[in-house]
């Protein structure tokens, strides 16, 4: 059986925030797969075929049967961040409403189709809007400025590609069967018209602004804003993480300690201290981390990355792909403290 928080499981490990909006979706994508139960595709919530050492397949199609819980989240996590699910997880990332990622999943290789669709306009959640959380992640102190509100998004529709009927109008015109001779052609027209609108995003930094006009804003070399002047150059490295399609997942907490026992940038008792963690996919967690370290002066070329600098009076610390202090192989953590 399903562990009662695989949904937070699952969202925190694409970098998306925890919201009722995102676990009614999960809720409703689960019931329309039908996965996750002992006699089914076990610990499969969404019936991934993701391939893990000691699975096995329950149908045709290779939907698999997982051993652990922690096994079959952690292939759904894969499955989503394979590079073909940009929609889904951008919906994910900015808490859409369900309605609009059940359009994304649609319109995906996933295999659900429009099972999502039908069960929020059966009673799942279509017919009233859902309370959306306009924050990304846990929610900062009353005090913290600069909470995400879900980026707005617009619908791509596909191009429909009409086929050269023109041999067939000639076979026709020879005594061919119409309905005959033009059924590949009206085939094709309908896979194409079922295909759906896709999700696209509008990417929107911490303030509602488009990305593009974020980044014409320079860093600020000195301490600025609230949280002793640490907010500010945080931010702007929140920013900077923005370029390479990464969000924010969390900002400030109620948790004191670090998974080291050591007090917490994130913690909202930090008075000194501002943090982000920054989630995203693998490859554009990557690229971020080498442009985050390049903006602070710090050597890296790749892999684990546990770092801290100072300039101008800030403790700057960045950890990415380590245990250290946590989990940090699915977001980067930026953390900001006033130290002079």
């Amino acid at each position: 059986m399903l562990p009662s928080n695989w949904q937070s499981a699952i969202l925190r490990g694409v970098g998306a925030p925890v919201t009722p909006s995102n676990i009614h979706l999960l809720n409703t994508w689960q019931r329309a797969e039908g996965g996750g139960t002992a006699n089914d595709a076990n610990f499969n919530p969404l019936n991934t075929t993701q391939t893990m050492n000691g699975a096995r397949s329950i149908n045709s199609v290779g939907v698999k049967s997982y051993r652990s819980a922690a096994e079959g989240i952690q292939a759904t996590v894969q499955t989503l961040l394979n590079g073909h699910y940009g929609p889904i997880l951008a919906g994910l990332r900015s808490s859409a409403s369900p309605v609009r990622i059940a359009q994304a999943i649609a319109a995906s290789p996933w295999g659900t189709g429009e099972g999502v669709l039908h069960l929020l306009g059966s009673g799942g959640g279509g017919s009233s809007p859902l309370a959306v959380s306009q924050t990304a992640g846990p929610r900062a102190a009353p005090a913290a400025p600069g909470s995400l509100s879900p980026a707005p998004s617009s619908l791509k529709f596909p191009q429909i590609t009409l086929p050269d009927v023109s041999g067939s109008l000639a076979r026709i015109a020879e005594g061919w069967k119409p309905t005959e001779t033009l059924q590949a052609t009206t085939d094709s027209l309908l896979q194409q018209m079922l295909r759906g609108p896709s999700f696209v995003p509008t990417p929107r930094d911490l303030r509602g602004h488009s990305v593009q006009q974020t980044l014409a804003t320079p860093a600020p070399a000195t301490p600025s804003g609230s949280w002793d002047g640490t907010y500010g150059p945080a931010t702007a490295l929140a920013h900077l993480g923005e370029q390479f399609g990464l969000v924010p997942t969390s900002q400030k907490r109620d948790t004191r300690l670090s998974a080291s026992g050591l007090v917490s940038d994130h913690w909202v008792g930090s008075k000194n201290a501002y943090a982000y963690d920054l989630g995203g996919s693998v490859p554009e967690m990557d690229q971020a981390a080498r442009a985050l370290t390049k903006r602070l002066g710090i050597p890296y070329s790749g892999g684990t990355l546990v770092a801290t600098k100072v300039l101008n009076g800030l403790r700057y610390q960045l950890l990415y792909r380590t245990n250290v202090g946590g989990d940090h192989y699915n977001h980067i953590h930026v953390g900001v403290k006033r130290v002079g």
